[in-house]
């Protein structure tokens, strides 16, 4: 009978016991097992999340490195709520576009939020402060359905709503754009069922967002109506750090394994979001032996067909294979729901317990082939406060 190590947000297991990997028929012996969503870790109250068909993977990072640092380091009198308090990634997603000014993919199919970066959806959280996705989705009416995809149904309709109001004030004078905006202040409220007159976007957000060609600040003044003032600021400044393969490190995936592994066993650990090509997450798109990083000369380029994407790194472990070789491992928590399905069988599901088919939104996954697919590591700076 082994036994367990328990100590400031991680689960040190040194004991060896069985699991699963190759096509899930392989079993191989693990130990050092690091995870930070068990035992007080920073991401144990943090919940799986589902971008819902929109290609808001590194808002979803983003938000889950923000709620990992406030949860870990509000001090616990504080603490009453937020266990169940969750940042709205959605809303987070299009703060971050108007912020930065980014219009590329900005077309009515629903794309116009795809692509972006965790750092800097944290560092819009830290100034702005997040809403609940509970309230922002109440609000909006995303709650009613449950129907997948409901998310990015809605951000279609927003903006094509957006671009037929716009289109017919094309050339209006301010304050014929001002009734215009009071014409959209009305149908947002008849649309979104949630928002009362006083708390929608002012005519004057709503005919100031039409001289814009993109409704980055229309979907932001929606999202921000449906946080209110309920919003939720970090307990003191943060820096987030990261490391872009563009760098020029030549072994970045050396680096980036030293690092990683160094940081989820650190004092205040947080977790790490990885930017990496997705080809390798099933087997349908490439597989595990994917690479889509070249090297030419000592530079390193993104190859045209690398899926980018970006996942959590939670956890660690070592494992020995039946032939005796050692894999090191890593917990990646993805925003794809709680599901394993779609995922390729090298990867070992992770579930709640070991008789359970439901999963924690979470998969093991070889080091090497992340890493060596990976193009950016960031993470909330874990020395930056005080933990509770």
């Amino acid at each position: 009978m082994g036994f367990r190590v328990e100590f400031l947000g991680m689960v040190l297991v040194p004991i060896v016991f069985p699991a699963f990997a190759g096509n899930s028929e392989v079993k191989m012996n693990c130990k050092n097992v690091v995870r930070l969503d068990r035992n007080g870790g920073s991401m144990e109250h943090v919940p799986v999340r589902d971008q819902d068909g929109l290609g808001i993977c590194y808002a979803e990072s983003g938000a889950a490195m923000f709620d990992a640092y406030l949860k870990s380091h509000t001090p616990f009198a504080g603490l009453k709520g937020l266990d169940k308090r969750h940042t709205s990634a959605l809303e987070a997603a299009a703060f971050t576009k108007l912020q930065s000014g980014e219009s590329a993919g900005a077309t009515p199919d629903g794309t116009l939020l795809d692509g972006g970066d965790a750092c800097e959806v944290v560092k819009a959280l830290s100034e702005r402060g997040s809403c609940n996705r509970d309230t922002v989705e109440d609000r909006l009416g995303l709650n009613d359905s449950g129907d997948p995809g409901e998310m990015l149904n809605l951000v279609k309709k927003i903006h094509h709503d957006f671009e037929g109001v716009r289109s017919g004030s094309a050339g209006l004078a301010d304050y014929q754009k001002l009734n215009a905006g009071l014409k959209m202040k009305k149908e947002v409220c008849d649309k979104f069922s949630g928002l009362d007159f006083a708390m929608a976007p002012s005519a004057e957000e709503l005919s100031s967002s039409l001289s814009s060609r993109y409704p980055f600040a229309l979907i932001s003044s929606l999202m921000g109506a449906g946080c209110g003032k309920d919003r939720q600021r970090l307990p003191g400044p943060v820096t987030c750090e990261e490391h872009r393969l563009s760098d020029g490190d030549p072994d970045f995936a050396g680096s980036m394994g030293n690092l990683i592994g160094n940081g989820l066993r650190e004092k205040n650990a947080q977790p790490f979001s990885v930017g990496f090509c997705a080809n390798i997450l099933t087997d349908q798109s490439a597989g595990p032996d994917y690479r889509g990083i070249t090297r030419s000369g000592g530079e390193a380029a993104l190859s045209n067909s690398c899926e980018r994407h970006a996942m959590l790194v939670i956890g660690s472990r070592e494992c020995t294979t039946p032939d005796g070789k050692t894999v090191k491992q890593f917990l990646m928590r993805n925003s794809w729901g709680a599901d394993c399905n779609g995922y390729s069988r090298r990867w070992e599901c992770d579930k709640k317990d070991p008789d359970s088919n439901l999963g924690t939104g979470s998969v093991w996954m070889d080091q090497d082939p992340v890493l060596q697919n990976a193009y950016k590591v960031q993470r909330i700076d874990s020395a930056a406060g005080e933990r509770r």
